[in-house]
C-alpha cells in the first residue's frame, strides 16, 4: 500500500488520504488481488494494513456491504450523532431509571392499598379498570 500511494498522489504518510480512494480506483491500479483478500472491502484492508490508524467507516466512499446489519454500527453511528447534538446518554438513563422507580412506587402503592381495603382502585358499579393486582404489573 505503501508503494501505491504515491501512484494514487498521496505521500505514504498520509494515511487520511485513502479515505478519498474508491474501490475502482485500487482495482485500476492493480490491487485487485490484495482487495479480494479482504471481500472487496477498502476499509478492512486498511484496517490490516494500518491497524495504527483508527479507521472511521463511514469517511470512506462506500461501506462495506452489510455495515448497517450490524446492531454495533447502528449504535456507533447513534451514539456519536449524539453527542454531535448534544444528547447526553447518562442524563438519559437518568431520566429513565427515575421514571421506572416511580411506575414502581406506584405499582406498589396501588398494590398495598388494594391489599388492605380489599377494594380494586378505580372502580364504579359498571366499570373495573383493574381488576386484580396482578394486572398491575404492566403499569
Amino acid at each position: 500500500m505503501d508503494s501505491l500511494a504515491p501512484t494514487l498522489g498521496f505521500p505514504p504518510s498520509s494515511l487520511s488520504s485513502w479515505y478519498s480512494i474508491s474501490n475502482k480506483t485500487l482495482l485500476e491500479n492493480g490491487a485487485s488481488s490484495l482487495l479480494s483478500k479482504y471481500n472487496n472491502s477498502l476499509s478492512k484492508l486498511l484496517e490490516n494494513v494500518y491497524p495504527e490508524m483508527k479507521w472511521d467507516p463511514l469517511k470512506f466512499a462506500s461501506l462495506s456491504r452489510g455495515y448497517w446489519n450490524k446492531m454495533e454500527n447502528q449504535r456507533k453511528f447513534l451514539d456519536e450523532l449524539g453527542q454531535k447534538l448534544g444528547v447526553d446518554k447518562k442524563e438519559k438513563e437518568k431520566e429513565k431509571k427515575e421514571k421506572d422507580k416511580e411506575v414502581e412506587e406506584e405499582k406498589n402503592y396501588l398494590e398495598g392499598w388494594y391489599g388492605i381495603t380489599g377494594q380494586v382502585p378505580f372502580s364504579s358499579s359498571s366499570t373495573s379498570y383493574l381488576s386484580s393486582p396482578s394486572s398491575l404489573g404492566s403499569l
